[in-house]
């Protein structure tokens, strides 16, 4: 939604910018009162409306360009890592996103999912699970922060980076416990790390039934 606003206003400044500029180069020509060549001519010889439509569409594709994400999926929105290309990183979430999460360790670009940015699952208070692929390697602060109907989190390796993405106790027990299902009561700072178990994970191949 913010990509979306930024390019937005990015596209009205351009366009405005585009139009002075069309304006002053009309002006400059009828001042040299020259005949101009057959192309600056036919330019010329536009309406500053149609030159504006011509510019506002060129404009907009530029923008596009500029703003450009990976697909978004299952209301999750990826982009490329900044340091590493050959990564994705979750980079937004619908806040009307609910029920249960599976984060896919394989973004719609093919690249792995590496990294959940900070507070992008933030107050989505309709989320009641979440698996992390195995691919993850960093979900970054306050990512999960106001989830307050979340009351199980499945880890599908060890090893994940998660300080304080989650409310409660869960780094400690996680860091201690590793992979597997972690609940918790609605509300409750405690996290529990369940006996065993298995968990669904679409694109883990095979069966898609991982075995905690």
């Amino acid at each position: 939604m913010v990509s979306f606003f930024i390019s937005w206003f990015f596209c009205i400044f351009l366009h405005s910018l585009s139009v002075y500029l069309v304006k002053s180069l009309t002006r400059m020509g009828r001042r040299n009162n020259q005949a101009p060549k057959r192309g600056k001519e036919e330019f010329f010889m536009i309406s500053t409306a149609k030159k504006s439509f011509l510019l506002l569409v060129l404009t907009a594709i530029v923008v596009s360009g500029i703003f450009a994400q990976a697909p978004t999926l299952d209301k999750l929105t990826f982009a490329n890592d900044i340091t590493n290309s050959a990564r994705a990183i979750v980079s937004a979430a619908n806040k009307q996103i609910s029920g249960a999460v599976v984060i896919p360790d394989t973004a719609p670009n093919g690249k792995p999912v590496y990294q959940i940015y900070q507070g992008r699952f933030r107050d989505c208070p309709g989320i009641t699970s979440v698996t992390i692929p195995a691919s993850m390697n960093n979900i970054d602060a306050f990512a999960f922060y106001g989830c307050t109907s979340l009351t199980s989190v499945t880890f599908l390796s060890a090893g994940v980076v998660i300080n304080t993405a989650f409310e409660g106790d869960m780094a400690t027990k996680y860091r201690a416990g590793g992979p597997g299902t972690y609940t918790r009561s609605r509300g409750s700072d405690t996290w529990t790390k369940q006996a065993g178990g298995t968990a669904v994970c679409p694109t883990c191949g095979g069966t898609g039934v991982v075995h905690l």
